[in-house]
């Protein structure tokens, strides 16, 4: 989140939101505009409350459909195999 933060505003011009864990992600989708929704998710797998996977799922469920230009990128720190 602090390199996006740092881009010049003329190089991207970004909106960029952070969430402390999946639900709250979700529930932050559920408030934006279909001409908002973002063309970026990074999404950690790590997240307590409501993790990657599960995020994945309910995301799966409610927008994929609807947001098919949409790229999730999954990040973690996570050094399991699992």
């Amino acid at each position: 989140s602090g390199l996006l933060k740092r881009l010049p505003p003329d190089l991207a011009p970004i909106r960029f939101e952070s969430h402390i864990h999946g639900q709250k992600a979700l529930d932050g989708l559920s408030h934006i505009s279909e001409a908002d929704f973002p063309d970026l998710i990074l999404l950690d797998l790590s997240m307590p409350v409501m993790d990657g996977h599960t995020f994945l799922r309910h995301y799966a469920e409610r927008y994929a459909n609807n947001h098919p230009e949409t790229k999730i990128v999954v990040l973690t720190s996570s050094l399991l195999k699992e």
